[in-house]
């Protein structure tokens, strides 16, 4: 999480925007059979790595929402404390759940989680997007504030994952 000090909502939105815009705009320079055709060593596809944020970016409404991110996406309690160690296990199930979803609708899903997280965002103060995770998640020992959760599993979380796209269509 980057512990940004100079936080404010506005810049908060403002590069959950520009993040968004990035990935569009590598997204759209890929025709649907470079989305969906070649794979990693994984055997991800770039589309997997779109349903992939999208799934995150959900499990992100669900915590400002005060649901349990792990229920929300539907994975066991034996294999969520994975996450203390390695994202791998709750990742590789996610990419199995949804590999054969169509590529419209993931596109579809991705767009509509980003703008649910926009706006939740939108709708919260700056004294809540100052609280932290464990606010929102209690029994969560963390202690990072919530705005930093949000920028990791949308703007961050997405230029994280355009170099990997990238070297999947390249």
């Amino acid at each position: 999480m980057s512990g940004a000090i100079d936080f404010s909502k506005e810049k908060l939105l403002q590069e959950m925007q520009a993040g968004w815009e990035r990935l569009q705009a590598f997204v759209s320079t890929y025709s649907d059979e470079q989305l969906t055709g070649p794979v990693d060593a994984a055997g991800w596809t770039a589309k997997d790595h779109l349903m992939h944020l999208s799934v995150w970016a959900g499990s992100m409404v669900a915590v400002l929402d005060g649901k349990p991110r792990r229920e929300y996406m539907e994975i066991s309690r034996e294999d969520w404390v994975t996450l203390a160690e390695t994202y791998d296990v709750v990742n590789g199930i996610l990419q199995q759940r949804y590999k054969d979803l169509p590529l419209d609708a993931v596109r579809r899903e991705v767009g509509a989680k980003h703008n649910e997280l926009v706006t939740r965002t939108q709708a919260m103060t700056e004294e809540e997007l100052q609280l932290p995770y464990n606010h929102y998640q209690p029994g969560s020992k963390s202690t990072t504030p919530i705005f930093d959760y949000i920028t990791g599993n949308s703007s961050h979380h997405y230029d994280e994952h355009i170099p990997w796209m990238r070297a999947i269509l390249d």
